[in-house]
């Protein structure tokens, strides 16, 4: 079944927004684990930065799993939404997994920075 732009528009619209949710609370999640470091001192830096790197490879899932869903529905849609400048942007997923990587992958790295 091939999919029009009023059947493939709330699909990704499902899976963009909670994967934008769970990116945002990755980030918020981030700034949490810096105060407690604060609060708790030194001696919890290595325990938050496990936490973290946990949480991080957790977010990194569901966002490649969630991008690769998309490039997959992509691929099913209609020849004449295809064709259009719409139909034409629902491309460069990869370059779009590499930058959600980059700044999800950032957070640990700056714990591991801060915290050990």
């Amino acid at each position: 079944m091939k999919l029009t732009s009023e059947q493939l528009v709330p699909w990704f619209n499902h899976r963009v927004y909670p994967m934008v949710a769970w990116v945002l609370v990755h980030f918020v999640l981030g700034a949490l684990f810096v105060m407690a470091f604060g609060i708790a001192g030194h001696g919890s830096g290595i325990p938050l930065f496990i936490i973290s790197v946990a949480e991080t490879l957790g977010v990194l899932l569901f966002v490649m799993s969630t991008i690769d869903d998309m490039k997959r529905l992509s691929e099913d849609m209609a020849e004449d939404f295809r064709s259009t400048r719409f139909g034409s942007s629902f491309a460069g997923f990869g370059v779009f997994a590499f930058i959600f990587s980059v700044l999800i992958i950032a957070v640990p790295v700056a714990h591991g920075l801060l915290f050990l």
